[in-house]
């Protein structure tokens, strides 16, 4: 995680960022084989880096002229369904960024574009590209790889805005804010933790949960201390059982 001014571009120092998560995995033991990323990741640096490192790659294309220029030419596409729709899919080889002597994957998808046309359309189509160093799966495979990007990891980033406040920092300076960052992180972490330990006890409790059901299960549960049998006891007003937490 970091915090950044926001007039800062998405692509600003990415490359970085990634070779900085890769060298802890490494470091930890943990082996990254595959990546996944939208353009802001479309760089000279982090492609090559990635390409060092023999991971698989997959990150979105930008619709550069000659990549559009090239998809425009290609004669070879294959109908398929994506996502339950009907597109053309290809795959081709380009030199991308800049590159004077090597090629890259190049896999596309199309579709016709119905209504208002847009400037970037090219002869009714709307296209899009992801460069992937993968050589084995087909162009839909690679695209429906690129596609689960946001299935396993962009709802943190919704429970982290919504659930522990990070689109609204409370100070007017960007390093207090990001130790306030660090701070929700942190919380958020030992959230899932949590999670993780109740759903295997309690029928009620899940891993998707999120912190509002889980304040209406743990936090504002209604209860009350009754002295009897000289000792007091915790009666909880709920018919669920809390009690397998302390088996």
């Amino acid at each position: 995680m970091q915090n950044r001014n926001g007039n800062t571009p998405e692509s600003y120092n990415q490359y970085a960022i990634i070779k900085k998560a890769i060298d802890n995995c490494n470091d930890n033991d943990i082996t990254v084989t595959s990546f996944r990323a939208d353009a802001c990741c479309y760089q000279k640096d982090t492609i090559e880096y990635l390409e060092s490192q023999n991971v698989t790659y997959y990150i979105r294309a930008e619709n550069w002229l000659r990549l559009m220029d090239a998809l425009a030419d290609e004669p070879e596409w294959q109908q398929v369904i994506l996502n339950n729709k009907k597109v053309e899919v290809c795959s081709i080889e380009e030199k991308i960024l800049g590159s004077k002597d090597k090629y890259r994957r190049i896999v596309a998808y199309r579709y016709k574009q119905a209504g208002q046309l847009s400037i970037d359309n090219i002869n009714g189509y709307r296209y899009y590209a992801i460069v992937t160093s993968d050589k084995e799966k087909t162009a839909l495979q690679c695209i429906e790889t690129y596609n689960q990007r946001g299935c396993g990891g962009e709802h943190h980033f919704k429970e982290l805005d919504y659930d522990f406040n990070r689109t609204k920092l409370p100070f007017d300076n960007m390093e207090i804010n990001t130790i306030y960052m660090y701070a929700m992180l942190v919380g958020y972490l030992l959230f899932n933790a949590v999670k993780q330990t109740y759903a295997a006890k309690l029928s009620f409790v899940n891993t998707t949960m999120r912190i509002k059901n889980f304040i209406l299960h743990f936090v504002t549960l209604p209860a009350k201390w009754i002295r009897t049998g000289r000792q007091w006891i915790l009666k909880i007003f709920t018919t669920k059982e809390y009690g397998l937490l302390c088996t």
